[in-house]
């Protein structure tokens, strides 16, 4: 199963991608991609599985863009492969 690689990097990255028009209005959200990771372990693309709302999928979607991958395996090598990622928008303390 892929790993994600850039954690920290992600995690850091999340205030930045934060829609500026939900956090004025206090609101947090959280979206479900389904992302297809490359046999290099990049995100060739992420459809919205569960929505947050239009402002907080289009932010997931660019967060999703640079998350980088371990490739997935099987017994021929490394192969492309479609999962689950919970994008969590949190207002910050």
């Amino acid at each position: 199963y892929p790993k994600l690689l850039n954690r920290d990097e992600i995690f850091a990255l999340m205030q930045r991608f934060y829609p500026e028009s939900e956090r004025r209005a206090g609101r947090e959200g959280t979206v479900v991609l389904a992302l297809h990771i490359t046999v290099e372990g990049k995100v060739g693309s992420s459809d919205v599985l569960q929505s947050a709302g239009n402002a907080f999928d289009r932010a997931a979607g660019e967060v999703a863009k640079l998350m980088r991958f371990s490739p997935a395996m099987d017994r021929k090598g490394p192969r492309a492969v479609k999962l689950p990622q919970f994008v969590v928008f949190q207002l910050e303390d």
